[in-house]
Protein backbone atom coordinates (compact mmCIF):
# COMPACT_ATOMS: atom_id res chain seq x y z
CA UNK A 1 0.00 0.00 0.00
CA UNK A 2 1.27 3.33 -0.84
CA UNK A 3 1.66 5.54 1.47
CA UNK A 4 -0.15 8.98 1.25
CA UNK A 5 1.35 12.36 0.59
CA UNK A 6 2.36 14.57 3.92
CA UNK A 7 -0.88 17.16 3.96
CA UNK A 8 0.38 20.78 4.11
CA UNK A 9 -2.30 23.42 4.88
CA UNK A 10 -1.72 26.62 3.16
CA UNK A 11 -2.93 30.13 2.47
CA UNK A 12 -2.66 31.30 -1.29
CA UNK A 13 -1.15 34.48 -0.58
CA UNK A 14 0.51 33.97 2.74
CA UNK A 15 4.63 35.13 2.37
CA UNK A 16 5.33 32.22 4.76
CA UNK A 17 3.07 29.60 3.24
CA UNK A 18 4.67 30.83 -0.23
CA UNK A 19 8.19 30.31 1.34
CA UNK A 20 7.09 26.87 2.24
CA UNK A 21 6.30 25.74 -1.40
CA UNK A 22 8.94 27.25 -2.74
CA UNK A 23 11.61 25.47 -0.45
CA UNK A 24 9.73 22.32 -0.96
CA UNK A 25 9.53 23.04 -5.26
CA UNK A 26 13.67 23.24 -4.79
CA UNK A 27 14.04 20.19 -2.93
CA UNK A 28 11.32 18.27 -5.05
CA UNK A 29 9.44 16.91 -2.00
CA UNK A 30 5.92 16.58 -2.80
CA UNK A 31 3.27 16.55 -0.44
CA UNK A 32 -0.33 17.70 -1.04
CA UNK A 33 -1.41 21.35 -1.01
CA UNK A 34 -4.48 22.26 0.37
CA UNK A 35 -5.98 26.06 0.78
CA UNK A 36 -6.92 27.20 4.39
CA UNK A 37 -10.92 26.92 4.36
CA UNK A 38 -11.79 29.01 6.93
CA UNK A 39 -15.20 27.11 7.60
CA UNK A 40 -13.82 23.78 7.00
CA UNK A 41 -10.37 23.82 9.05
CA UNK A 42 -11.05 26.70 11.19
CA UNK A 43 -11.28 24.30 14.37
CA UNK A 44 -9.60 21.90 12.71
CA UNK A 45 -6.42 24.28 12.59
CA UNK A 46 -6.56 25.15 16.17
CA UNK A 47 -6.59 21.89 17.18
CA UNK A 48 -3.17 21.17 15.27
CA UNK A 49 -1.64 24.20 15.70
CA UNK A 50 -1.84 26.19 18.88
CA UNK A 51 -0.70 29.70 16.78
CA UNK A 52 -3.56 28.99 14.63
CA UNK A 53 -1.63 30.50 11.61
CA UNK A 54 -0.65 28.46 8.34
CA UNK A 55 1.38 26.79 7.02
CA UNK A 56 0.53 23.30 8.36
CA UNK A 57 2.37 19.97 7.85
CA UNK A 58 0.33 16.94 8.93
CA UNK A 59 1.80 13.04 8.33
CA UNK A 60 0.06 10.04 8.40
CA UNK A 61 1.72 8.37 11.00
CA UNK A 62 0.01 11.65 13.48
CA UNK A 63 2.88 13.89 13.03
CA UNK A 64 1.98 17.45 12.99
CA UNK A 65 4.14 20.47 12.74
CA UNK A 66 3.91 24.02 12.12
CA UNK A 67 6.11 27.69 11.37
CA UNK A 68 7.65 27.19 8.22
CA UNK A 69 11.30 27.24 9.13
CA UNK A 70 10.43 23.68 11.48
CA UNK A 71 9.03 21.77 8.45
CA UNK A 72 11.46 23.27 6.28
CA UNK A 73 14.40 21.40 9.21
CA UNK A 74 12.03 18.61 9.21
CA UNK A 75 11.96 17.92 5.15
CA UNK A 76 16.09 18.88 5.42
CA UNK A 77 16.59 15.93 7.83
CA UNK A 78 14.67 13.48 5.95
CA UNK A 79 15.52 14.22 2.80
CA UNK A 80 19.11 15.61 3.05
CA UNK A 81 19.61 16.13 -1.01
CA UNK A 82 19.50 18.37 -3.23
CA UNK A 83 20.99 20.30 0.36
CA UNK A 84 19.21 23.40 1.01
CA UNK A 85 20.49 24.38 4.58
CA UNK A 86 24.05 25.91 4.54
CA UNK A 87 26.68 23.81 6.39
CA UNK A 88 28.97 26.57 7.14
CA UNK A 89 28.57 27.52 11.08
CA UNK A 90 28.68 30.99 9.93
CA UNK A 91 26.47 31.03 7.04
CA UNK A 92 23.94 28.83 9.23
CA UNK A 93 24.14 31.52 11.88
CA UNK A 94 23.39 34.11 9.23
CA UNK A 95 20.25 32.22 7.94
CA UNK A 96 18.64 32.21 11.48
CA UNK A 97 19.29 35.85 11.66
CA UNK A 98 17.93 36.53 8.61
CA UNK A 99 14.47 34.31 9.22
CA UNK A 100 14.71 36.09 12.77
CA UNK A 101 14.34 39.65 11.14
CA UNK A 102 12.17 38.49 8.41
CA UNK A 103 9.64 36.72 10.90
CA UNK A 104 9.70 38.17 14.17
CA UNK A 105 10.00 41.85 12.70
CA UNK A 106 9.62 42.40 9.11
CA UNK A 107 6.32 40.17 8.64
CA UNK A 108 4.02 42.09 10.87
CA UNK A 109 5.46 45.28 9.37
CA UNK A 110 4.27 43.91 6.12
CA UNK A 111 0.73 43.03 7.99
CA UNK A 112 0.43 46.20 9.02
CA UNK A 113 1.48 47.92 5.90
CA UNK A 114 -0.76 46.01 3.54
CA UNK A 115 -3.83 47.03 6.24
CA UNK A 116 -3.10 50.66 5.81
CA UNK A 117 -4.44 51.89 2.48
CA UNK A 118 -3.26 55.31 2.46
CA UNK A 119 -2.33 58.38 3.61
CA UNK A 120 0.30 58.95 6.61
CA UNK A 121 -0.27 55.56 8.49
CA UNK A 122 0.74 53.90 4.98
CA UNK A 123 3.57 56.07 4.91
CA UNK A 124 4.94 55.45 8.27
CA UNK A 125 4.52 51.88 8.04
CA UNK A 126 6.75 51.70 4.92
CA UNK A 127 9.56 53.45 6.62
CA UNK A 128 9.38 50.84 9.25
CA UNK A 129 9.89 48.44 6.83
CA UNK A 130 12.78 50.44 4.85
CA UNK A 131 14.36 50.85 8.33
CA UNK A 132 14.64 46.69 9.24
CA UNK A 133 15.93 46.08 5.84
CA UNK A 134 18.66 48.42 6.26
CA UNK A 135 19.39 45.87 9.18
CA UNK A 136 19.42 43.01 6.74
CA UNK A 137 21.59 44.36 4.45
CA UNK A 138 24.97 43.94 6.46
CA UNK A 139 24.44 40.41 6.86
CA UNK A 140 24.24 39.26 2.88
CA UNK A 141 27.32 37.83 1.53
CA UNK A 142 29.40 40.15 -0.85
CA UNK A 143 30.80 36.95 -2.23
CA UNK A 144 28.20 35.91 -4.75
CA UNK A 145 24.51 36.62 -5.65
CA UNK A 146 23.07 35.08 -2.66
CA UNK A 147 22.06 35.47 0.78
CA UNK A 148 25.46 33.08 2.10
CA UNK A 149 26.73 33.34 -1.32
CA UNK A 150 27.21 32.07 -4.78
CA UNK A 151 24.44 28.67 -4.23
CA UNK A 152 21.21 29.22 -3.61
CA UNK A 153 19.77 27.91 -0.16
CA UNK A 154 17.19 28.09 2.22
CA UNK A 155 18.43 31.16 2.91
CA UNK A 156 17.58 32.92 -0.06
CA UNK A 157 13.69 32.24 1.56
CA UNK A 158 14.26 34.33 4.81
CA UNK A 159 13.03 37.67 3.88
CA UNK A 160 12.62 38.09 0.05
CA UNK A 161 9.20 36.27 0.11
CA UNK A 162 7.82 38.97 3.03
CA UNK A 163 9.64 41.50 1.12
CA UNK A 164 7.92 40.30 -2.73
CA UNK A 165 4.17 40.25 -0.67
CA UNK A 166 4.82 43.91 0.65
CA UNK A 167 5.96 44.70 -3.32
CA UNK A 168 2.54 43.12 -4.38
CA UNK A 169 0.60 45.31 -2.24
CA UNK A 170 2.33 48.21 -3.52
CA UNK A 171 5.45 49.19 -1.63
CA UNK A 172 8.02 50.86 -3.78
CA UNK A 173 10.85 48.79 -4.09
CA UNK A 174 13.35 51.30 -4.90
CA UNK A 175 13.44 52.52 -1.49
CA UNK A 176 15.14 49.30 -0.46
CA UNK A 177 19.08 49.43 -0.55
CA UNK A 178 20.53 48.19 -3.83
CA UNK A 179 21.86 45.29 -2.40
CA UNK A 180 18.63 43.70 -1.74
CA UNK A 181 17.00 44.46 -4.59
CA UNK A 182 19.88 42.94 -6.34
CA UNK A 183 18.93 39.72 -3.88
CA UNK A 184 15.71 40.17 -4.52
CA UNK A 185 15.68 40.07 -8.15
CA UNK A 186 18.10 37.09 -8.33
CA UNK A 187 15.99 34.94 -5.99
CA UNK A 188 12.73 36.27 -7.89
CA UNK A 189 14.39 34.61 -10.92
CA UNK A 190 13.97 31.46 -9.87
CA UNK A 191 11.01 29.59 -11.07
CA UNK A 192 9.90 28.08 -7.72
CA UNK A 193 9.98 31.71 -6.50
CA UNK A 194 8.66 33.55 -9.85
CA UNK A 195 5.42 31.31 -10.18
CA UNK A 196 4.04 32.57 -6.68
CA UNK A 197 4.70 36.23 -7.39
CA UNK A 198 3.88 36.31 -10.94
CA UNK A 199 3.21 40.03 -11.11
CA UNK A 200 6.20 41.58 -9.36
CA UNK A 201 8.25 43.32 -11.17
CA UNK A 202 11.85 45.07 -9.68
CA UNK A 203 14.00 47.74 -11.64
CA UNK A 204 17.38 46.66 -9.94
CA UNK A 205 19.37 45.21 -12.60
CA UNK A 206 23.68 44.31 -12.17
CA UNK A 207 25.39 46.89 -13.60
Amino acid sequence: MLEALPRVLIRSRCSLSRRLRAYLDEKGFAVRLEAFDPIRHGRELGRRNPKNAVPVFEQGDGLVLWDSRIIMEYVEDRSPSPALMPQDPECRARLRLLYDLADDILEPQVRAFTEATKGKKREKRAEAIVETVRTIDPHLSHEGPFAVGKRFTAADLSVPPVLLAAIEHGFDPARLPIRVRLWLQTVLDRSSVRKLYPDVRLKARAA
